[in-house]
C-alpha cells in the first residue's frame, strides 16, 4: 500500500477519529472529488475523477499519476 500513498491513492497508515473534508464538483460530465484528512502528522489528500465510460462502466481515476478502477452500473448517464 505504501507506494500508493505519495500518489494520493490511499493512506498507508492507521488513525482514528480523523477530521476530514470532502469537496465535490462537476466538470465536463465528470465528478471531481478531493478528500482532505487532517491527520496528527499533517494533512493527507486523495483526489479522484469519476466518469461514466461509453461502454457503461463507471471509471474512477484516483491519485496522480492516476490509478484506474472500473465497475458496472445499471444506471444511465442521466441518472448519475
Amino acid at each position: 500500500m505504501r507506494p500508493f500513498q505519495p500518489r494520493g491513492a490511499l493512506y498507508a497508515g492507521w488513525a482514528e477519529d480523523v477530521p476530514f473534508e470532502v469537496i465535490n464538483r462537476g466538470e465536463g460530465g465528470a465528478v471531481i472529488a478531493e478528500r482532505r484528512f487532517h491527520l496528527p502528522g499533517g494533512d493527507w489528500v486523495m483526489r479522484d475523477r469519476v466518469t461514466l465510460a461509453s461502454d457503461g462502466l463507471v471509471e474512477d481515476l484516483i491519485g496522480a499519476p492516476r490509478c484506474s478502477a472500473q465497475s458496472s452500473t445499471s444506471r444511465s448517464r442521466a441518472e448519475l
